[in-house]
């Protein structure tokens, strides 16, 4: 059987299982990924943004454009009802447009990064790997049948 991969674009959240390889590439985005072994399931999350706007949540289906939605659309996903078994790897957030302001924490790829930890953080889902920040992407992948993951680094390419 070969391997199949699934790529997770801007906005989407996938589960894999068996012999998938869930696969993202980030700048400013978030990638949020979900790794429960004892099931053999995983789920990997492409978020642009850190928060839905007020009452919105309540109104979408899952997704994963803003990070709070992705969180509760992957638990959904994978039907996880309880985070003791579930770790949890987080990428990506860079500043990928390098603007004049001095401070971090008005950068999207900054908020997204504190979201998706602090979205975590409450569920007590532990968070064993985190690649965050920087100006640089990265490729985000999860090869589901050995509950492993790899995240890369993009260079950066001079102007």
């Amino acid at each position: 059987m070969s391997l199949k991969l699934i790529n997770v674009h801007i906005g989407e959240v996938k589960t894999g299982k068996g012999q998938q390889k869930l696969h993202t590439i980030l700048g400013s985005c978030i990638g949020i990924a979900l790794l429960w072994p004892k099931h053999e399931i995983y789920g990997l999350a492409h978020c642009l943004l850190p928060k839905a706007p007020d009452g919105l949540l309540d109104e979408m289906t899952e997704g994963g454009r803003y990070v709070d939605q992705a969180i509760e659309s992957l638990t959904q996903m994978m039907r996880i009802t309880h985070y003791k078994d579930i770790r949890a790897v987080v990428a990506g957030g860079a500043n990928m447009t390098q603007p004049d302001t001095p401070s971090p924490e008005k950068l999207v790829g900054h908020q997204n990064a504190c979201s998706a930890l602090e979205g975590l953080r409450l569920r007590k889902i532990i968070v064993v790997h985190q690649d965050t920040g920087g100006h640089a992407g990265r490729k985000m992948s999860i090869a589901c049948e050995s509950g492993t993951f790899d995240i890369n680094t993009i260079p950066r390419i001079a102007a």
